[in-house]
């Protein structure tokens, strides 16, 4: 951001600032629109590289993986030394000679990397020196003739003992005069950590957390904090009355002098008190509001989209929530500095001492160990480094290549392994396809979630009759759902969409109402007894009873969800249901701006899209499925996360439902014909949802199956399950608790007792160990085995334009869901901290809105670390079935696929249709794949590359045997 000028007016100033610093935030929706997207959005017009290196400087996040597991993917094979070297060529700048005794560039980097180094700073270094050998011997490392050539030259001087200690004296010289300096913050509360190493923050964020928990509260409290009328004028009267912690002492006579203040007012004024220059403003507002990130971003979502929450929102924001933590960073400060005995009463006098006090020199001890090391392995002693030139430029050199430098070049290369191997394993299967049968028993469209490839799979290896595609889960039909009985409607379309359609589901015949308004009553009436004196001896009467099924969930959860569910079909009978599609033409939008149902037309155009998107135009089979997906759990507060993106966390059984409604009806067939897409008399749609953490099904419109297909959804249905158990015994192997030796169905039934267990923390991994995406014809993946790690959308070029428009439309679709899943598990991988939100163990849920560690921090936003632990944090290739020209002049017309592709947060390879040539786009555009057959597998079933295995597996070719099927 541009500093402002001197003389710019200050209000302008401030609310420039603030955009810009909201723009940083975390951009997470409420806890029931939870929706995987890029963590750091914000930084999409940088190159990736750049961009995590920038986070990292303003957030203090780790941008990839910790070094060493990096050193042990070398190790162990996960990257070998030619994805190292490649990785180096690419990414060093002029890897000639350096000059002055040193090699090149390019091998003083390899020779960096080879071998792991001593990881310590500090005191932890002072510790190695005097505990370990490093100043008695040379460094095992070392290759044999240097460390002759060393040894030789010290044994002038009293050999070793006396040459290492000589050496490491003078690189800790250097590392003094090399060391960067560091970039103080502007933040009173971190220059004073940095004079006392006391924290005001720590007072400031539980009283300012109570404050926001209470305000924004969307129904977990049974009494609602009153006066919420806007974030600012509600802290300024109700704040010394919500227990004024006994730092602030002042905050009575500060809020009353405040009462005439609005909240710009009051920023300003706290920034007079700061008496810092204008152009350091903007700083001071971003580093205030990343104090809290958590909570300050869901201010910010609450204030830009409060329809995204789960109730009404009070008038909040994000400019009040500055103005209250300046305040109370303010006096946090002033209190913290008098215990510290810096200065007067005065704030100014106190900000005054901090700032005059001399910022701590950079600890030049870690760096020394890397020139102390590196200089070893380049056999260079202490006399070489006594030349200005040679000493100079290797630590000019070794500054360069810092921890952020060197885990660039790690990730490259092991993004290279993964790439080399998909692409060998999709060229293999290019140039051998797996044509579709002539006759299928049935299509089924799925979503393009990853986990969708595993069931796919197994289904034809099962039933290779069958033939599967894949499209975003939504289908198209991108409304506002009221299910039946719902109080409230839900969007199910992508959170970026606002749908203009309502569809409902109503009874087909009219029913009573049952128990459950009774029950729900009672269930109220039993909440309110708990939080008042008045009702609290029911809780003494009833309290043995209502811990009963709890106790009965914990210790036999499958028993208690089969009970639980015979009980509610007995209480709430299941009703037949139908969808509310259509609308007539002419009727205009409802009050609240959304139009009932869908014309003939628009129902008609969405049929017509779906399908020719996926290359479904002909050849149709007498039964075609549509699936959506979502995923059961309990005690789960990211529910949503599992459930399907393309339906804002929703799940997508609706929207198959009501896509296959539409595909069925005359209507729309008739017009369908008038645009040249026929749908046969024989076929029909039917709408399904897939459960992928139960790998169950359920099933709507059953009373509409023709006679005439009842026998073959009965034998579809078959084979549905089969696939299920197999696709369960799949995904159970990477589950820890899990035996390998399980049987498919004593896997489904494991699957499935999961989702119903209080204590259960991983359900099912998600899209843990995502990877890949593929845009294509089925032929280019059916029968390759994609380890659970692959988005599979289906295209068919042949049915494109020479510009590929239908292409650039599914990716201008695909491309950011994919991504933004992608990009979401590689962030909080790499840093639980900053980016995750940590084990879920201690989360508690806050106010419908998202999760704290405990009773007070901040809110936790990012994957909780047991979806994302088997994850490996890599950036999607997408791999695309057409040519690198095509998918060029893609990326110049359509702004969103050209920032995602030429700045790399995805990796892109294309698949030549008709050739099966293989090109990978590098920084310096398209080259030529040479595939490898060397590391290829082979195997007649999944099963057989899967079985005894818990960790990720390589990509594989399946030759399905008769004796297999």
């Amino acid at each position: 951001m541009k500093p402002p000028s001197s003389d710019a007016d200050p209000e302008h100033v401030i609310a420039e600032a603030l955009g810009h610093a909201a723009h940083l935030l975390p951009n997470q929706a409420p806890l029931a629109r939870f929706v995987h997207h890029n963590t750091l959005h914000a930084f999409e017009d940088l190159p990736f590289e750049e961009a995590l290196i920038e986070a990292r400087r303003l957030f203090g996040a780790q941008p990839f993986l910790e070094e060493p597991r990096f050193e042990e993917a070398l190790a162990t094979g996960r990257i070998l030394r030619e994805d190292l070297v490649e990785a180096i060529r690419a990414g060093t700048p002029e890897p000639g000679p350096l000059g002055h005794g040193l090699p090149s560039r390019a091998a003083l980097r390899m020779a960096r990397l080879s071998h792991p180094l001593p990881g310590a700073t500090g005191e932890a270094v002072d510790w190695l020196m005097s505990e370990s050998d490093l100043l008695r011997r040379l460094r095992p490392e070392v290759e044999p003739d240097v460390a002759k050539r060393l040894r030789k030259a010290a044994a002038r001087k009293g050999g070793e003992p006396a040459m290492l200690p000589r050496l490491w004296r003078r690189c800790l010289h250097l590392a003094v005069d090399a060391t960067p300096e560091p970039d103080p913050s502007v933040r009173p509360r971190d220059q004073l950590l940095a004079v006392t190493g006391l924290d005001a923050g720590a007072r400031v964020d539980p009283f300012l957390i109570r404050f926001l928990s209470a305000y924004v509260d969307q129904g977990v409290a049974y009494w609602p904090m009153p006066a919420r009328d806007g974030l600012w004028s509600s802290f300024v009267r109700l704040g010394a009355t919500t227990g004024t912690p006994a730092w602030a002492t002042e905050l009575d006579r500060e809020l009353d002098l405040a009462r005439d203040r609005d909240a710009m007012e009051q920023v300003l004024h706290e920034l007079a008190l700061l008496d810092l220059p204008q152009e350091l403003w903007p700083r001071l507002v971003h580093e205030a509001l990343q104090a809290l990130p958590g909570w300050a971003g869901m201010v910010n979502q609450l204030e830009t989209r409060p329809d995204l929450a789960p109730g009404v929102v009070p008038p909040i924001a994000l400019l009040d929530y500055l103005a209250i933590r300046l305040l109370l960073d303010r006096l946090a400060f002033s209190e913290v500095a008098r215990e510290a005995d810096l200065a007067s009463e005065r704030f100014e006098a106190a900000l005054e001492a901090v700032r005059a006090h001399p910022v701590e020199p950079p600890d030049p001890r870690g760096l020394a160990l890397e020139l102390f090391v590196m200089a070893q392995r380049l056999g260079l002693g202490p006399d070489d480094l006594y030349r200005s030139g040679t000493a100079k430029t290797l630590a000019a050199e070794v500054v360069a290549f810092d921890l952020d430098a060197r885990r660039t070049i790690w990730l490259h290369a092991y993004e290279r392994r993964l790439r080399v191997d998909v692409l060998d394993a999709i060229a293999a299967r290019a140039r051998d396809r797996r044509d579709e049968p002539s006759r299928p028993k049935a299509q089924i469209v799925m979503c393009i979630d990853d986990r969708e490839e595993s069931f796919r799979r197994q289904l034809e290896e099962v039933d290779p009759a069958m033939v599967t595609y894949g499209y975003a889960g939504n289908y198209d039909v991108l409304m506002s759902y009221v299910a039946h009985g719902a109080a409230r409607p839900v969007p199910l379309c992508p959170p970026v969409v606002t749908p203009q359609h309502r569809v409902r589901e109503v009874p087909v015949e009219a029913t009573g109402r049952g128990l459950r308004p009774a029950l729900g009553k009672a269930g109220h009436h039993r909440h309110v007894a708990s939080r008042t004196l008045v009702r609290g001896g029911f809780v003494a009467i009833t309290g043995v009873a209502s811990a009963l099924p709890l106790v009965a969930r914990t210790l036999a959860p499958g028993l208690s969800d089969r009970l639980a569910r015979i009980g509610r079909s007995v209480l709430s009978p299941e009703v037949v249901t139908r969808l509310e599609l259509t609308r007539e033409v002419g009727v205009d939008r409802s009050e609240d701006g959304l139009f009932e149902g869908y014309t003939w037309d628009e129902q008609a155009s969405i049929v017509e899209n779906v399908l020719s998107s996926i290359g479904l135009t002909d050849g149709f089979a007498e039964l075609v499925l549509i699936a959506g997906h979502g995923s059961s759990s309990v005690n789960n507060p990211h529910a949503a996360a599992y459930n399907c993106g393309a339906c804002a966390g929703g799940k997508g059984g609706p929207n198959a439902r009501a896509f296959a409604a539409m595909a069925n009806h005359p209507e729309v067939r008739t017009r369908l014909a008038k645009r040249g897409l026929t749908l046969p008399d024989g076929t029909h749609f039917l709408g399904c949802e897939h459960d992928t953490a139960t790998d169950a099904f359920t099933w709507y419109d059953e009373g509409a199956i023709p006679e005439a297909l009842r026998e073959r959804v009965e034998a579809v249905r078959r084979s549905l399950a089969e696939a299920s158990a197999l696709d369960a015994h799949e995904r159970c192997r990477r589950f820890p608790d899990a035996r390998l030796d399980m049987t498919p169905a004593q896997a489904l039934r494991h699957a499935a007792a999961r989702t119903v267990d209080l204590a259960q923390t991983r359900p099912e991994y998600c899209h843990a160990t995502n990877a890949l995406a593929v845009i294509g014809r089925r032929s280019l993946t059916r029968g390759l085995f994609l380890d659970r790690r692959a988005f599979l959308v289906s295209y068919d070029p042949t049915q494109d334009d020479a510009e590929g428009h239908r292409l650039e439309k599914l990716l201008g679709q695909v491309a950011p869901v994919g991504a933004g899943i992608n990009l979401e598990y590689y962030f909080s991988r790499v840093d639980q901290d900053r980016y995750g939100c940590g084990t879920k163990l201690p989360h508690n849920i806050t106010g419908l809105l998202g999760v704290m560690n405990g009773h007070g921090s901040d809110l936790r936003t990012g994957l909780h670390w047991q979806t994302v632990e088997i994850h490996e944090p890599v950036r999607l290739l997408t791999v695309v079935e057409s040519t690198p020209e095509i998918l060029l002049a893609i990326a110049d017309r359509h702004e969103g696929v050209r920032r995602l592709v030429t700045h790399r947060w995805l990796l892109l390879a294309t698949v030549h249709p008709e050739t099966g040539e293989v090109s990978f786009f590098g920084p310096g555009g398209f080259e030529k794949h040479a595939p490898s057959t060397e590391r290829l597998t082979h195997a007649e079933s999944s099963r057989a590359l899967y079985g005894g295995h818990r960790d990720h597996l390589p990509f594989a070719l399946i030759h399905p045997t008769e004796l297999h099927r």
